[in-house]
């Protein structure tokens, strides 16, 4: 067993340890992604394999799949104001001003119930770095669409000494013995989102 086969075992086994769902796919090669002849900036791949898809699909089951990616979002597609959710102050946590919320269609009118996700971007992904390149080419708004999945994508900054490449906390720049846990400053704020969402308030 090579490295890679080991690594991969030790997080589904870690994972699974504590009761986590997860799918992994042995059959392709990986690199933040499927293999690829062009790696980009983006870090966005697009190698004939619909990760928003299956991830979504793993989570909520029976989704149907886009079958193109066509960047035109019927839906409602807009930016919020994150500063609310952070004492107006979202930089101080390492967020940005600004985050992307994305209402299909049939959700709008409210006659269906829809689901909620919330996509993290990966670092140097936000909005700083790429725009809204990752939040609308990585293929959740379409899976979305399809599927009355209303998604909200919060978006970190970075700060030149903690957090330099604009990384959701994952290692405690923002408080080592909370951020990780469901007081973690950031956990909080996109919760206040979630909660914005489902309860209106």
């Amino acid at each position: 067993m090579n490295f890679e086969d080991k690594w991969r075992q030790y997080i589904e086994d870690f994972y699974t340890t504590y009761g986590a769902d997860i799918l992994t796919d042995q059959q392709i090669s990986i690199f933040y992604g499927p293999a690829c002849t062009h790696k980009g900036g983006e870090y966005i791949n697009d190698c004939e394999y619909d990760g928003a898809y299956i991830a979504l699909n793993h989570l909520y089951g029976n989704l149907v799949e886009p079958t193109e990616h066509t960047g035109l979002f019927p839906g409602l597609f807009d930016t919020f104001d994150q500063d609310e959710f952070f004492d107006n102050n979202a930089k101080a946590s390492s967020m940005d001003s600004a985050g992307y919320v994305y209402v299909p269609s049939e959700c709008i009118s409210k006659n269906v119930t829809c689901k909620l996700h919330v996509v993290f971007h990966g670092c140097e992904q936000g909005s700083e770095f790429l725009g809204d390149t990752y939040v609308t080419k990585s293929g959740y708004i379409e899976v979305a669409e399809l599927n009355n999945i209303i998604l909200i994508f919060p978006q970190v900054i970075k700060e030149l000494v903690n957090n330099p490449n604009g990384c959701f906390d994952w290692w405690g720049y923002t408080g080592m013995l909370k951020y990780a846990k469901k007081d973690g400053v950031q956990n909080i704020g996109i919760k206040a989102m979630v909660d914005r969402l489902v309860y209106g308030y």
